[in-house]
């Protein structure tokens, strides 16, 4: 409720909630004025949004009204690439002065390597996983073990992606004030592990094709990825891994909305992810992802515990009572093998030196752009 006069809004919350601030300052969303939200976009940053050619270009220009000091660019245009090596490219070329989330390994120690340009790198807050469909074969406990134990995420995180990665066990990044050193990596690589959990689950190859089946059906996962941050390479080095113990796996690369729409759908065993786990400086958000409550949980995961904990955490204003209860809910997630951790993002920007400066990436996404980068001088 607005209240003009007063200069006041009063919110009225259904439940308690505790991160109000942080929801509040959730940069994407904003109060707008309704009678301009269709023709333009608000905001208070440094630059304005001058014109949008859909999945192009962005044309900022200087926000004349800026509250926190001077905007150093008149106007900054923002190319739409997703292919990493077309922004490498790009960069050496001088066609452009500043890049994000270059993934190509080879091109980003190129760079790294030459003084003419500079490469700020970040433990971000995304967490680089792959949800499981609960639905179906993969609502067999011996088999999502089996699947953890089999896949070498330090050599994933380290070799295949060449260190983009951090690997780690938990939804929630190591490098986060949420007790990681408190918890315990209940399915560690171990391929005779894996291999022993399906055998005595009996889930095995009876017709000798390579194939083990399960209620006397090869197994052949559906697993659907994206090709932003990498995952695409994950996904078929986890495919690779799990063909070499005789479960099937089928990777079809989509585009991020086509992925998104099939998971919403459950037309999936198994989709990999790359999200912010505390958007508001607060995980609650994310570790709803996995309360069975929530419409969107993904996957359809279920535990009682589990559930009862968030609602707990929902309403919990102490820090310490927060932090047990956050360290317990990882824990049941990594004991029921809710989903299939690959590790933690680290961010980059690479720049010309000769053209800008300031150019260091922050572990949130929303602030690349801001006046700290300026030009070279």
């Amino acid at each position: 409720q607005a209240d003009d006069e007063a200069g006041t809004v009063t919110l009225v919350c259904g439940s308690r909630t505790v991160n109000l601030p942080g929801i509040l300052a959730y940069p994407w969303y904003a109060i707008v004025d309704t009678g301009v939200i269709d023709s333009e976009v608000i905001g208070t940053g440094p630059y304005c949004v001058a014109s949008v050619q859909e999945n192009t270009t962005v044309n900022l220009i200087k926000n004349e009204y800026y509250w926190n000091g001077e905007v150093p660019y008149d106007s900054i245009t923002i190319y739409l690439t997703e292919d990493s090596s077309t922004k490498a490219m790009a960069l050496k070329s001088g066609d452009v002065d500043l890049v994000e989330n270059i993934t190509t390994a080879s091109d980003l120690e190129e760079l790294k390597e030459n003084p003419d340009y500079y490469v700020s790198t970040t433990a971000s807050m995304r967490l680089g996983n792959s949800y499981f469909n609960f639905n179906g074969v993969l609502g067999n406990d011996a088999l999502r073990q089996a699947i953890q134990y089999a896949v070498d995420d330090e050599t994933m995180c380290n070799v295949t992606v060449a260190g983009m990665y951090t690997p780690g066990y938990s939804v929630l990044p190591s490098s986060l004030p949420y007790g990681y050193d408190q918890l315990t990596d209940t399915y560690p690589y171990d391929m005779d592990k894996a291999v022993e959990v399906l055998d005595a689950a009996g889930i095995v190859d009876t017709n000798g094709d390579g194939y083990r089946e399960l209620d006397g059906e090869k197994i052949n996962l559906n697993y659907l990825a994206y090709s932003s941050r990498n995952l695409d390479e994950f996904a078929q080095a986890v495919a690779i891994t799990l063909e070499s113990i005789g479960i099937g796996c089928t990777v079809t690369v989509q585009d991020y909305d086509t992925a998104l729409a099939n998971q919403s759908a459950g037309n999936f065993d198994m989709i990999t992810s790359n999200a912010i786990v505390v958007p508001t400086g607060d995980p609650a958000g994310f570790l709803g992802n996995f309360y069975s409550g929530n419409s969107g949980a993904y996957g359809i995961y279920a535990n009682d515990e589990y559930d009862a904990l968030y609602e707990q955490l929902l309403e919990t204003a102490d820090s310490d009572a927060q932090l047990a209860l956050i360290v317990r809910m990882q824990q049941i997630l990594i004991d029921d093998a809710a989903t299939l951790v690959h590790g933690y993002y680290n961010s980059t920007f690479a720049s010309r030196v000769f053209a800008v400066s300031g150019a260091d990436i922050t572990p949130i996404d929303y602030y690349w752009i801001t006046t700290k980068i300026q030009p070279a001088e």
